[in-house]
């Protein structure tokens, strides 16, 4: 097992699933993220798949799967084998801060050793999006070539020899992402990895707090006991302080019991807000799947009728470029359409006067 193998894997894994886990470390996560307007508005770029990582575990057993049936070993050992593997490359990611999965990207860790993801600005993991292009709706003049080409495609239509030039007609013209688009795609990638850390932190702090006030709560209770024992202790040797001790300790068990009660409501309510937090996620992210479909709906919308507008704009260039051709060629044959007989006649008159 080397880091070549496992960006191997993957990314062939990645390709069909939105998920994979690399156990004891975190997981990959694909996002579809839909068509977007560039350019102010001049450029339409098509839908592609976000890869990002997030460092909780999301459970499957895609990656131990793959590894074990391309090394015929039982689920068992290549499980052993590949979290041996891994947990050695978290300690090197601590260490080195930065680990190049090949064909995939960075994975990096922060000073608290969070980690995050930065993909390469290559990487394609949308294979729905094979051949798609950013569609430009600014138009250009032909060059010289592209007129020729036009010429010589009217040649073979007519089965002649002219020297005549098609007129140029405006094409559309593809163009590639801007760099203002690739400085935001990094700067939102960076921004989510900011958020990401962000996150992290605040979970750990909250994680040292509650350890703490649990580490001071038993310490407290621990006193309380030790303090009950010792009163225990002199109620025996006095009865007076058998009485005080005894009503000390129907105080604390009093403490202990409103505690106790006040814990439970508080833990009711953590639950509560948990669960109207969760409910309230995914109603946002339902919002943001829906709006996200009829944000593609629309691209693929206006890609089709940009597509027919250029084939009909072709058609009608090709129709006056074949009559201006033809006019030329043909004259008389074309003045059939153009005129009557008496007209013609008249016309022949004329040019025979005028000669």
């Amino acid at each position: 097992m080397d880091i070549d193998l496992l960006s191997k894997m993957v990314k062939e894994l990645i390709l069909d699933s939105d998920v994979v886990t690399l156990p004891g470390v975190g997981s990959f996560v694909a996002e579809l993220v839909p068509s977007t307007f560039s350019d102010r508005g001049y450029t339409i770029n098509p839908p592609y798949r976000r890869l990002s990582f997030r460092p909780r575990e999301e459970g499957d057993s895609l990656l131990v799967d793959l590894y074990a049936k391309s090394n015929k070993l039982d689920f068992g050992t290549a499980d052993s084998l590949m979290r041996s593997y891994l947990s050695e490359m978290k300690d090197l990611l601590k260490d080195k801060k930065t680990i190049v999965f090949p064909g995939l990207g960075r994975l990096r860790a922060t000073r608290e050793n969070n980690f995050f993801f930065i993909a390469d600005e290559d990487l394609n993991i949308y294979p729905d999006g094979f051949g798609l292009q950013p569609v430009s709706l600014k138009t250009h003049v032909e060059t010289d070539d592209e007129v020729s080409a036009a010429v010589a495609e009217l040649r073979s239509f007519l089965d002649d020899d002219p020297k005549d030039e098609a007129v140029p007609q405006p094409v559309m013209e593809p163009v590639g992402p801007s760099e203002e688009e690739l400085a935001a795609q990094k700067a939102e990638e960076e921004r989510l990895a900011k958020e990401l850390a962000e996150t992290e932190e605040a979970e750990r702090l909250a994680r040292e707090q509650a350890e703490k006030e649990e580490a001071e709560r038993l310490a407290k209770e621990q006193a309380e006991r030790e303090e009950a024992e010792r009163l225990a202790k002199e109620a025996a040797e006095k009865e007076a302080a058998e009485k005080e001790a005894a009503e000390k300790a129907a105080e604390a068990e009093r403490i202990a019991a409103a505690r106790a009660e006040a814990q439970r409501i508080a833990e009711e309510n953590e639950r509560e807000q948990k669960a109207r937090a969760k409910e309230e996620k995914r109603l946002q992210a339902l919002k943001k799947e829906a709006a996200a479909r009829k944000r593609m709906e629309v691209a693929r919308k206006v890609w089709k009728v940009t597509k027919r507008i250029g084939a009909v704009a072709a058609v009608l260039a090709l129709l006056v470029g074949a009559y201006m051709a033809l006019g030329r060629i043909a004259p008389d044959f074309v003045d059939r359409f153009l005129y009557s007989e008496q007209e013609l006649e008249i016309l022949h008159h004329t040019f025979t006067l005028n000669l």
